[in-house]
């Protein structure tokens, strides 16, 4: 993390950012040679005997699958912001509903295990946005109050 969330609108749109730029390095270098299937199966069919080329396409693998796990975390934060935007800034049991339930469609075949891992890589994310987003809340009451005293 490089900085700490404060603003829902622009952590959506860092997200969106990020997929957008993840999909056409995906298009551009990534799968532009074959697709995880097909380095898997190559990978198979080549076995360790030659293992300059098996490592090479484990490498592939490996890289394929981490590229799909970022995607997949990415796209569930975006999912899981676009549901706290509509949410009253002090509302804790929607934010802790949204930010640990499941993600129709994303979600519905992880096993438990995979959904704690993924929640707990955003668990200090989500813990910082929460926190920002009262402490923003808070001094834009502060300034708005102190705004109206001075008018009257």
């Amino acid at each position: 993390m490089i900085s700490s969330p404060r603003v829902l609108a622009f952590e959506q749109l860092v997200v969106d950012w990020a997929l957008r730029l993840l999909d056409r390095v995906s298009q551009n270098e990534l799968f532009k040679r074959s697709s995880l299937e097909e380095d898997q199966a190559e990978m198979e069919s080549v076995g360790p005997s030659n293992w300059e080329l098996y490592t090479l396409l484990k490498l592939n693998v490996v890289t394929k699958k981490v590229y799909f796990s970022h995607v997949k975390t990415l796209r569930i934060l975006q999912v899981t912001l676009e549901k706290l935007s509509v949410l009253a800034v002090g509302d804790e049991v929607g934010y802790a509903r949204v930010t640990h339930e499941r993600v129709e469609t994303l979600e519905d075949t992880d096993s438990d295990l995979e959904l704690f891992r993924r929640r707990m890589g955003m668990r200090s994310y989500l813990k910082q946005l929460k926190q920002n987003l009262t402490r923003v809340h808070a001094s834009k009451q502060a300034k708005e109050a102190s705004r109206l005293k001075k008018a009257q």
